[in-house]
């Protein structure tokens, strides 16, 4: 026994592993850009950077006219996302410089009703609704996503994707990531 005042041993991986309900969540950061003006900011880092349009939702967007809620590109053997800010709350402001970044923590769930428990959590602990957890028009049937603001200002996406989404979005994905790295024959921006 430890004596009166002292700091007690850090609890084992094994001990907190056994005293916590562990459930399949996973944590990543996810950094956005912000764009006022999506489709022009795709035209510039496609024609400066060697930037390739993997995917864009809506799917018309680029032809359209209509506001990006969602673009992957791939830019010198990496990923970056881009949006409409308009699309959005985000809470990004831009710099001085005229730069807006968003970012946020996205919470990746393996089941709606964990999804709609993670996000009532988040509510009742203080967080705020930024984007209301549902079906949106992205997404495939049974797919669920939403964002909060916690308490401090950052913003975290609750994310729930159906296996039809999975399989629709990651083979997708994984299919144009293989295809753009064979494609480089150099980095951009490197001899």
């Amino acid at each position: 026994m430890a004596a009166a005042g002292a700091v007690p041993a850090p609890a084992r991986d094994e001990d907190r592993a056994a005293s916590l309900e562990l459930t399949q969540m996973h944590i990543g950061p996810k950094g956005s850009i912000a764009s006022p003006d999506g489709a022009k900011h795709i035209k510039f880092l496609s024609e400066v950077f060697g930037a390739k349009v993997l995917n864009v939702w809506p799917e018309d967007s680029l032809t359209a006219g209509k506001p990006i809620v969602h673009a992957t590109l791939w830019v010198n053997n990496g990923v970056v996302y881009l949006f409409d800010a308009s699309t959005f709350e985000t809470g990004a402001k831009p710099h001085a410089d005229g730069v807006s970044c968003a970012m946020a923590l996205n919470i990746e769930l393996d089941s709606p009703e964990e999804a709609k428990r993670v996000f009532a959590a988040a509510i009742a602990a203080g967080a705020t609704e930024a984007t209301e957890l549902k079906l949106h028009f992205w997404q495939s049937e049974g797919s669920l996503f939403g964002a909060v603001r916690d308490p401090w200002g950052f913003r975290w996406t609750i994310d729930f994707e159906s296996a039809e989404q999975r399989k629709k979005y990651g083979d997708s994905l994984a299919k144009q990531i293989a295809e753009a790295r064979a494609a480089e024959a150099k980095p951009v921006g490197r001899d």
